[in-house]
């Protein structure tokens, strides 16, 4: 049964909705970490399951846990944990508000078996599930579809991977939402503004082969790094809304072999903006192209390998397009903090109406 839950406080996304690797004699779903090829431990999930409250659960297929929160919750795998979840491609529906998130682990995310060519989807059109990874190193997702659900969130992280995943129709936070406490001005109008994926002081950021469609242009695009290095970007297809939204990004970022399509980002009708961080991009197609499509702000610039793009002067700027370490002093001494600043500024203006209609229509 869609969306069905077990007991008065686990209405949570069910095993059903949320099957993960099975184990064909039991029929049941069975949930496996590894370190490498070794499987270090397993937790069966079967909805039909009685709760009990505190109880542990999942240990063997004669006792599932009744859902998959309860395997988290109960085997502490949430927190402090190396594991690989396997998920076989299907469409999953959450009925009711679930949220993940991941704390100072390495996990990874991914559809089994790998070489298959469909996806996982998850549905979130009534019940919007969400996804954050907070303080992570060496995680990923792989062959994952999001469908009308928020913000997925990576904070703190090093080596964050995100390979052959759809981001649909994306769903914006609600301004009251929790995880927009302790979040600048910024970030918290890229979340409710509707972005597909918000990374922010992450380490080692690579999306690739994934695509992004139909997400809400203001403030913050479809996809929005803020305050990240070594993050490159690569083979991605952006249609219908928000596009690409750079801010203080301590190198250089690459994005390469992308097609932009009808994008807007920043509330200032450009596909890619850019706000005190250096981008370099090669083979990138934006249609329509024109000098608006790449707006830079805050000491940013842009390095146009192929020379297609339309570029405007603030984009261009010889001193902007030097290395950090032939800059003015004036410009090295701090330049984390004023883009940090511009960011605020920027997105301040863009955000705040956003925000407070928001709250007004909830309130």
């Amino acid at each position: 049964m869609l969306g069905a839950s077990v007991g008065e406080s686990a209405s949570k996304i069910s095993a059903t909705n949320f099957p993960l690797f099975l184990d064909e004699q039991r029929s049941r779903n069975l949930l496996s970490w590894k370190d490498g090829a070794e499987i270090l431990g397993s937790m069966y999930v079967d909805e039909r399951a009685s709760y009990l409250p505190g109880r542990p659960c999942g240990g063997s297929a004669d006792e599932p846990c009744p859902t998959l929160a309860d395997a988290f919750g109960g085997s502490h795998l949430l927190k402090s944990t190396d594991y690989e979840v396997r998920i076989r491609p299907g469409v999953y529906r959450a009925s009711e508000n679930v949220g993940f998130v991941f704390t100072d682990s390495s996990i990874s995310l991914k559809r089994w078996p790998e070489e298959s060519e469909q996806r996982v989807v998850f549905d979130c059109e009534h019940g919007p599930a969400s996804f954050a990874f907070k303080d992570c190193s060496a995680s990923s997702l792989t062959g994952i579809e999001l469908r009308h659900c928020p913000t997925v969130l990576v904070a703190g992280s090093t080596g964050f991977t995100v390979t052959d995943a759809h981001f649909l129709d994306g769903k914006p936070l609600a301004p009251t939402d929790s995880r927009l406490a302790r979040r600048n001005v910024a970030q918290s109008a890229a979340m409710t503004g509707g972005s597909a994926l918000m990374v922010t002081h992450t380490t080692g950021l690579v999306v690739q082969d994934s695509v992004f469609v139909n997400h809400t242009a203001r403030p913050g695009g479809a996809l929005f790094v803020d305050a990240s290095e070594g993050v490159q970007l690569r083979r991605l297809q952006i249609r219908s809304g928000g596009g690409i939204f750079i801010a203080a990004c301590k190198d250089k970022t690459t994005l390469s072999d992308a097609t932009l399509i009808a994008c807007s980002s920043g509330g200032k009708g450009s596909a890619i903006h850019v706000v005190g961080s250096e981008l370099v991009v090669q083979r990138v197609a934006i249609t329509p192209n024109k000098r608006t499509s790449v707006r830079c702000e805050g000491q940013a610039s842009v390095i146009d390998v192929d020379g297609t793009l339309l570029l405007s002067k603030a984009c261009t700027n010889s001193d902007t397009n030097r290395p950090h370490s032939e800059r003015d002093t004036r410009l090295s001494s701090a330049p984390q903090n004023v883009a940090h600043a511009a960011v605020v500024l920027v997105m301040f203006i863009l955000g705040l109406n956003w925000v407070l209609e928001g709250l007004e229509a909830r309130w």
